[in-house]
């Protein structure tokens, strides 16, 4: 089988970024949810701005996913290796809601 196709070449101006995504059900109900204060402190939590994170949220307790646009592949190594460690009680404390799992 041949190797895949190169992608196509990007146009002036444009930038590949690596996006990370992570998923954590939350006590409480999606319309009490503040995806706002969750997308400013999962920002401040990977050290990115905040307009670098999209939010959705989804009944199950509530399911929330974060993407996360990084800086860098270093950037996402960093992230992903800090997401490996966590415990739900260390991101409850740094996200701001009760994380469950």
């Amino acid at each position: 089988m041949p190797p895949p196709s190169s992608p196509p070449p990007l146009s002036p101006g444009q930038s590949v970024a690596p996006i990370l995504r992570f998923s954590a059900t939350l006590q409480g109900s999606v319309e009490d949810f503040n995806a706002t204060a969750y997308r400013h402190r999962a920002a401040a939590l990977f050290g990115m701005p905040a307009s670098s994170v999209a939010v959705s949220a989804a009944a199950a307790s509530i399911l929330v996913t974060a993407t996360l646009r990084m800086a860098s592949p270093q950037a996402a190594e960093a992230a992903e290796a800090l997401l490996g460690t966590s415990t739900p009680a260390g991101l409850t404390a740094q996200l701001g809601v009760t994380v469950l799992f």
